[in-house]
């Protein structure tokens, strides 16, 4: 909503000085404020109605909504005041999506859902941080949730629509040149001597900070004509490497597309069906395939020899190979298709 204003000039200020001096300027947020606050009112004998006029961002969040809602989906446990019982029947909550996903994260939070029997509960506790940390101005009195008390503005925006300012402020600053003359007397210490500095020696003195400036600059030129000639050294080793890579690329790409080749005319599968050991995961196409026969009972222990292929074996039985209890497992594991 655009909000217009009055014309009327709140202040100005004519000061002498080049700039404004703390306490003499004109604040213009100041004279809005003022403007916008003048006619405040108390949210706690508000009407239903009222809070339709109510500017709140984000609107869901609007204080009598959340409170309604809030009233919806807890009740007052009986048994235990410190807890509320959540409404399982969610049609009766009925608010918009943005509502509906910020209560739901609250609701399902680990951090304050308590499981009993067949009801869920939440602690009143919990329920005071979270509104608290989401800056719901809403509170619960121990029987209901209720709006927190407010101070809100109210704004005729019929009356400021039909001007064209809210406030104006004039700041005018008058600005003066000022030229003065500063006399200073020049000298030095020479061997515990105090000489007065005269025309010759301050344009001597230049001269030699002038020379020292030239030698330092030559210093720094021939420093950087060195840089540039490392710089040189290292672009051209650079280039010879890159040019040797590129060429070691080439020849091993060379021998990529001849393994390739061998690769591609390798034999495949013959057809029909079969099964194959499996060792490992099986091929492309082929199920795998799992059999046992466990405790087989042999005559002489010396007559099962142990042997593996794959992922198939032939071994003791649970390490049952002694004189007194022999008996075998053979595991068989295929590749079928």
């Amino acid at each position: 909503r655009r909000v217009h204003g009055i014309t009327v000039v709140i202040g100005s200020q004519l000061t002498d000085v080049a700039y404004v001096e703390s306490g003499d300027e004109i604040n213009l947020s100041d004279s809005l404020n003022r403007i916008l606050t003048r006619t405040q009112v108390i949210t706690d004998d508000f009407e239903p109605l009222m809070w339709e006029s109510v500017y709140w961002n984000p609107e869901w969040a609007r204080p009598d909504r959340i409170t309604s809602q809030m009233n919806k989906i807890f009740t007052k446990d009986v048994n235990d005041s410190d807890y509320l019982t959540v409404n399982e029947d969610k049609s009766e909550w009925g608010f918009d999506a943005a509502l509906k996903l910020s209560l739901l994260k609250m609701l399902f939070n680990p951090a304050i859902h308590v499981a009993r029997s067949s009801s869920k509960r939440v602690l009143i506790q919990n329920i005071h941080k979270i509104i608290t940390e989401q800056d719901f101005q809403t509170e619960y009195t121990g029987e209901k949730f209720i709006v927190k008390p407010m101070t809100l503005y109210k704004l005729n925006l019929a009356k400021l629509g039909t001007r064209n300012h809210i406030a104006t402020s004039y700041v005018q600053v008058r600005k003066y040149e000022i030229v003065n003359a500063v006399k200073v007397r020049v000298s030095i210490v020479l061997h515990n001597q105090t000489m007065r500095m005269t025309a010759d020696l301050i344009r001597e003195e230049l001269l030699t900070i002038t020379k020292d400036l030239q030698n330092q600059l030559n210093e720094s030129n021939a420093q950087m004509t060195h840089m540039e000639s490392i710089q040189q050294i290292l672009e051209n080793n650079i280039n010879s490497n890159h040019e040797e890579l590129s060429s070691s690329l080439r020849k091993h790409g060379h021998h990529l597309s001849r393994h390739d080749t061998k690769f591609a005319n390798l034999p495949t599968w013959p057809s029909g069906r079969f099964c194959i050991f499996a060792n490992g995961a099986c091929p492309t196409g082929f199920t795998r395939h799992r059999g046992a026969m466990n405790s087989l009972k042999i005559s002489w222990v010396n007559y099962l020899d142990k042997a593996s292929w794959g992922d198939s074996y032939i071994n003791c039985y649970e390490g049952n190979c002694g004189n007194w209890r022999k008996f075998g497992k053979l595991v068989l594991t295929t590749c079928c298709r």
